[in-house]
């Protein structure tokens, strides 16, 4: 379970959600789920493929890692592990947990997400 879920992950940075999508409605969605996937969150083996998929950076501590993979899983899975409200169209401002939640509730009432970027971030340069 561990690997699917670093293989949906991979899948969904390289522009392919159609894995996540399988794996949130499988173990996430209260409505299809089958199994839990926060139990494979907080396992051995997910922790040792966080570490393997920070290779280049040294810097970073186990402890570090841990927290940063526990932080960020643990808000997006309380924010989709949830029925949201029925509507035709879900609307989010940000990309991030907003459009999270809003695809999220989309799909599960067959509805449109509609995305409209206000904090696009403009690199200062000297």
């Amino acid at each position: 379970m561990t690997q699917w879920f670093v293989s949906a992950l991979e899948s969904g940075i390289n522009g392919d959600p159609a894995q996540l999508w399988q794996l949130w409605s499988e173990s996430v969605n209260p409505q299809t789920r089958t199994w839990r996937l926060w139990l494979v969150i907080r396992t051995r083996a997910m922790m040792e493929a966080a570490i393997r998929a920070t290779p280049d950076h040294d810097d970073a501590t186990v402890g570090n890692l841990f927290w940063t993979v526990r932080d960020f899983f643990s808000l997006a899975y309380a924010l989709i592990d949830r029925i949201h409200a029925p509507a035709k169209i879900y609307h989010a401002h940000t990309t991030g947990y907003a459009s999270l939640v809003a695809s999220v509730a989309a799909r599960q009432h067959d509805g449109a997400f509609l995305l409209t970027e206000h904090n696009l971030y403009i690199p200062l340069y000297p």
